[in-house]
């Protein structure tokens, strides 16, 4: 970038016409700056104008000539006198106003003699890419009474409007809501005289040309801020001084400076001895300009010399003594190949890295790069050894980026790097981005009570204007502390979060707020076009369906009245199925639906609403509200919902509100629809769960809905309910219903001491050899094989015989297991020993870990061994875990522990669960055992059992973990940590700490 300037400095005392008060100094700041600047002769061009000269048409002609020049220019401008917040006469968007002479200017202004000077104006004039932007206001603010609280608030978003455009950074004495300070001691407006101390060198050691923004707007603001504290409360410095104004400070780019020319006249400190008034003498002389440029040199050329000792260092020692680390190190970082733990001390590698290789100062991603290049144990390893351990060689910009990835390592941390941490954030908060701020924030929620204490100390309710940070605030660390520092500067939209976040409303933001808000959404509902206004621009569509929101949410009694009028003219389904999601009243959310199934005339095209409607509002929904919603589909059309959808919604019935649908509306809903045999039987499962007293007639006069439905689970869960109407029920339907009813009819009443039904159980057996249909209904008839149905079979000596084919029979050999079992033992043993495993947890693969837990003891280990070590799918996987930890847990863990192991989310569960089988001092010898043995994962399990024996009441209490880690300090023990912090009190665990 060039290194030529353009300056502009604009200074007005009196404002002509305006009741304001006259300033003594905003002449003199700008004269000041001017007087600076042209230092710079050669390379910069100062125009000065203060008092009548400061008028529009010539501040409008200088910035016409400015954003003419071909060339790369560095464009300052200054100004220091009376600023004001208005709204624009056309668009009724609020602006900033720096009120200037009017110059004879013609127009509407033409009779006044000041003439207010738009910022929108201007940054729109000052357009060139090809300069930088630098914007210094030393100015109080006249706030436009019309203007509400919220837009004050968003009035700075005007410089994002010219972000792509060029790097800029604006500089300002104070918040659009407060007020400037000009000291008489000072003879100068307090910004304008810190400022060019501060450029001038007044307070550091600038041996550079330039200064970096960050340090530059450090050193300001703590200046100025401690200027007013000690001007307008009489006292030293100290924590609270940290709350009072500072400097503003709107920046796009953090690689942004400032020229740092000729230091001022030093002028001695009488306060201070001889000797400091020496060094003061000395410091000013070794930062002139003259000796700058011989200085600077002689600091690199030192640097260089340093910098080949430090390389000719670790070449004679560190690689010529240990060769193989060092080169297993370097590969690693630059990602020739990846090593496994066995190749790569971590330890080793995380120590080098931060005390060798931080002299390249790597960004924030340092530690992700390294820890791709790592296998899993690899990386286990090397965060175990950073944990606890001192961050040496880090920056805070480093440390922080570190901290937001990983917060919950954090709490592991060494305590000075903690404080270091928040140091860091303590300084630097009020310069981060809108993203750093908010990452910071939620880090600081994670760090307990040294968190919340850092937050409330950077939290700025007056000055912060990004509504979400101020959501987040509340979110996190809304208390009585919080409430008592900041419930002063709470704004509506910060009572509306609480009201819509259910949290508690102290009475008096209440009544300060609450009719500030009713008269916002009157005003929201006043700015949405009525039914008559047909909306056609989809900007302004978005913009009226935003307001609805506002209105939906809050449960104004103007949304519907506004709704019918916006959804009459401009119905969009994706943003009304979004609305009703929104709607804080429950019939409204309902009505907002009834609309929207009766406008919705075609399926295909609206494929992301029914998305968005059924895997996300209704499974998101309280039980109340998914039966309104589910009841209104219903109701309407479920038709218009896609069939691929319906098994979702059939599910969420099961979870209705028995109180808000009667089986009227059952009845309604099964004459409407043609349901499918699959979600019949889910909803006569439902209706019978919801103990309706008149279910008995309902299903008897609608028998035909639920055809073939009534297996044995259904008679015992209506024989729960009334024992005689369900015999009465099972025997009008084995009179009329289908085979496979009479079936199960014929076995509820057998079970129910009706001998006389016996006949019709061994007909059907008898017949199933010979029918297709009868052996796939014996598959389903396996489950209500019980002991009285197999007394009867062991009666008929024929019928037994007849049905030892099912031995051969694939399918219906586990089907028919008990059966089996009970009748020929020893056949059927053999034939699950030499059966194929099946590889999925289907039907077969079901049925096949049933039968092989029912074996005999002997049997039955070897077959759950088997199926263990098989080659099989997660879903059956799954299941023969839990049942080899379920019968055999010494067994089961001895196999995982030898590497029968692949990293699975649910091996940890059953993994603590076949610990159940031990004792608590077993138990923690195992601990110390394998904490001994570098096994992270072994760790974790461990702690899943610690776990639940807690639940039990059987141990891990307060006294074992002070022996564990009065056993343990190493950096696999500090993981061993980081897991219990998820399973203890914390106040117990901060107890230990």
């Amino acid at each position: 970038m060039s290194e030529r300037y353009n300056v502009l400095c604009i200074g007005v005392n009196k404002v002509p016409g305006k009741a304001w008060k006259e300033l003594k100094y905003a002449e003199k700041n700008a004269a000041a700056v001017a007087e600076y600047f042209n230092v710079l002769k050669d390379i910069a061009h100062v125009t000065l104008l203060t008092g009548k000269d400061a008028a529009k048409p010539n501040i409008i002609n200088w910035i016409e000539k400015c954003n003419a020049s071909p060339e790369e220019l560095n464009v300052i401008l200054f100004f220091s006198g009376h600023a004001s917040s208005q709204k624009n006469e056309d668009t009724k968007i609020p602006e900033r106003c720096l009120w200037v002479h009017n110059g004879g200017d013609t127009g509407t202004d033409a009779n006044r003699q000041t003439h207010p000077l738009k910022m929108p104006e201007v940054l729109k004039l000052l357009n060139n890419p090809l300069h930088r932007l630098i914007v210094i206001i030393d100015a109080s603010y006249r706030i436009d009474s019309s203007i509400s609280l919220r837009e004050i608030f968003e009035e700075f978003k005007e410089s994002e409007r010219f972000i792509s455009l060029k790097p800029y950074m604006i500089i300002s004495d104070c918040a659009v809501n407060e007020y400037a300070f000009e000291d008489p001691a000072l003879r100068h407006g307090v910004l304008t005289h810190y400022l060019l101390r501060t450029l001038s060198g007044k307070y550091t050691f600038f041996l550079q040309k330039k200064v970096a923004l960050f340090k530059f707007l450090e050193i300001l603001d703590k200046k100025v801020r401690t200027h007013r504290f000690i001007t307008q409360t009489g006292r030293k410095r100290s924590l609270p001084m940290l709350m009072e104004k500072g400097v503003m400070a709107h920046f796009s780019s953090k690689g942004f400076k400032l020229p740092v020319l000729e230091p001022i006249p030093l002028v001695l400190d009488s306060s201070k001895n001889v000797f400091l008034q020496k060094i003061s003498q000395l410091a000013h002389f070794l930062t002139c300009t003259r000796l700058r440029t011989k200085i600077l040199l002689m600091g690199r050329l030192l640097g260089i010399l340093l910098l080949l000792v430090y390389l000719v260092h670790i070449s004679v020692v560190r690689i010529h003594f240990i060769p193989s680390q060092h080169a297993v190190l370097q590969d690693t970082l630059l990602g020739q190949r990846s090593y496994s733990l066995d190749k790569l001390d971590a330890q080793m590698v995380g120590r080098k890295y931060f005390e060798e290789f931080s002299l390249y100062r790597f960004k924030h991603n340092w530690v992700d790069a390294l820890l791709r290049k790592l296998d899993e144990k690899g990386r286990i390893v090397l965060l175990g050894n950073l944990l606890g351990k001192r961050m040496t060689g880090v920056n805070e910009e480093q440390l922080l980026a570190f901290a937001s990835k990983n917060s919950h390592d954090v709490f592991y941390w060494d305590p000075e790097d903690v404080m270091k941490l928040l140091g860091t954030i303590w300084k630097g908060y009020r310069y981060f981005d809108i993203n750093r701020k908010r990452m910071t924030l939620e880090l600081l929620a994670k760090l307990g009570k040294n968190g919340k204490t850092t937050a409330l100390g950077i939290s700025d309710f007056r000055s912060e204007t990004d509504q979400g940070l101020r959501n987040l605030f509340l979110e996190h660390f809304y208390s009585n502390d919080f409430l008592k520092k900041n419930g002063n500067y709470f704004n509506m939209y910060d009572y509306l979060y609480l009201v819509k976040s259910n949290k508690q409303v102290p009475p008096s933001i209440e009544k300060k707020l609450k009719k500030e808000t009713e008269k916002y959404l009157r005003a929201v509902a006043d700015s949405i076009p009525g039914s008559h206004i047909e909306i056609t621009d989809r900007d302004k569509l978005s913009e009226v369906y935003q307001k609805l929101e506002i209105l939906a949410s809050f449960g104004s009694h103007y949304f519907r009245e506004k709704a019918s009028g916006v959804f009459e003219k401009a119905f969009f389904p994706d943003e009304v199925i979004d609305l009703s999601w929104d709607c804080g009243n429950f019939q409204d959310k309902l009505w907002v639906l009834e609309l929207f199934f009766k406008r919705v005339q075609h399926v295909n095209h609206y494929e992301r609403v029914w998305e968005r409607l059924v895997y996300r509002h209704i499974p998101n929904s309280t039980i109340k509200e998914k039966t309104g919603i589910l009841k209104t589909i219903l109701d309407t059309n479920l038709e218009l919902i896609p069939k691929k959808y319906w098994n979702n919604l059939m599910l969420s019935i099961r979870y209705v509100d028995p109180r808000m649908v009667t089986l009227t509306d059952w009845e309604n809903w099964l004459h409407k629809y043609h349901f499918d045999f699959q979600y019949i039987r889910y909803m006569l499962h439902w209706i019978i769960d919801k103990d309706y007293e008149t279910v008995f007639p309902f299903l008897e006069n609608h028998y035909e809905y639920f055809k073939n439905s009534f297996i044995e689970h259904i008679f015992a869960r209506l024989y729960e309910f009334n024992k005689s109407k369900t015999v009465n029920l099972a025997k009008k339907i084995f009179e009329i219903g289908s085979e496979k009813d009479r079936l199960y009819a014929a076995v509820f009443l057998y079970n129910q001491s009706y001998p006389e039904y016996s006949a019709f159980i061994i007909e059907f057996l008898e017949k199933t050899p010979k029918k297709i249909y009868n052996q796939n209904l014996l598959k389903e008839f396996y489950g209500s094989i019980n002991d009285a149905v197999i007394q009867l079979i062991s009666n008929e000596k024929n019928l037994k015989k007849r049905l030892k084919h099912v031995l051969n029979h694939s399918k219906l050999f586990c089907r028919f297991f008990r059966t089996n079992m009970q009748f020929w033992p020893e056949q059927t043993i053999h034939r699950v020993l030499t059966v194929k495993i099946p590889k999925v947890y289907n039907d077969e693969g079901e049925y096949f870990l049933d039968v092989c837990e029912r074996l005999p003891d002997e049997y039955r280990k070897k077959m759950l061994v088997k199926i263990f070590k098989a080659d099989i799918y997660e879903d059956f996987r799954y299941r023969a875990e839990s049942a080899l930890a379920k019968h055999y847990p010494g067994e089961f863990l001895e196999l995982v522990f030898n590497g029968w192991y692949e990293w699975r989310r649910y091996t940890r569960g059953h993994v603590g669960d076949a610990y159940q089988e031990f004792s608590y001092d077993e138990l923690r010898d195992k601990l110390i055992l394998n904490l001994r043995k570098e096994s992270y994962w072994k760790v974790g399990f461990i702690c899943e059992a610690l776990l639940i024996k807690n639940k039990k009441d059987q141990g891990l209490n307060i006294e074992d973990i002070r022996y564990i880690l009065k056993e343990f300090t190493g950096p696999l023990e500090r993981i061993v940590l980081r897991e219990l912090r998820y399973y203890l009190n914390k106040r117990q665990f901060l107890e230990v700490r």
